[in-house]
């Protein structure tokens, strides 16, 4: 299942010259979807429609993965790298990075664990976290966090 507008907005970032591709994925009833918010909703587009797409594929953008997924398990997050690596993605020239909230941190400790089982793609996924400007009382706080993420 691939909407329309997923496909069109990606086709003009391409075409523009776009530095980087961000999608917003989440995981419901077993599949992953392109979707801002983990609310339990199906309407957004299968993820592996989406990384199919010809444009997507030659373009040469880095692609960034944000994991909007509240509760994957770890087998969910090495479908999804699984996925990417399966589709061309996070090789030499076109770098993935998969990101997430402080919060959900455990998205990308599991993430961590699943390259073990790709070597020669690892190198080529970067992981990330985003703390957000309310997400800590005190720059000592804020400091603590990003250490703690590390």
């Amino acid at each position: 299942m691939l909407f329309r507008s997923t496909e069109s907005i990606l086709d003009d970032a391409v075409r523009d010259g776009a530095d980087l591709l961000e999608l917003d994925v989440k995981l419901e009833q077993g599949h992953w979807h392109v979707d801002h918010n983990d609310d339990g909703g199906t309407s957004g587009a299968f993820l592996e429609d989406v990384l199919a797409l010809i444009d997507l594929k030659s373009a040469d953008a880095p692609l960034f993965i944000e994991i909007k997924e509240t509760a994957p398990t770890f087998r969910d997050i090495s479908n999804l790298i699984e996925m990417l690596v399966d589709e061309g993605y996070a090789v030499n020239g076109r770098p993935v990075v998969l990101r997430t909230l402080l919060s959900r941190i455990d998205n990308l400790r599991d993430a961590r664990m699943a390259l073990n089982d790709y070597p020669f793609h690892a190198p080529y996924f970067r992981l990330h976290v985003l703390c957000g400007r309310n997400g800590a009382s005190s720059v000592e706080n804020f400091q603590n966090r990003i250490q703690d993420a590390y």
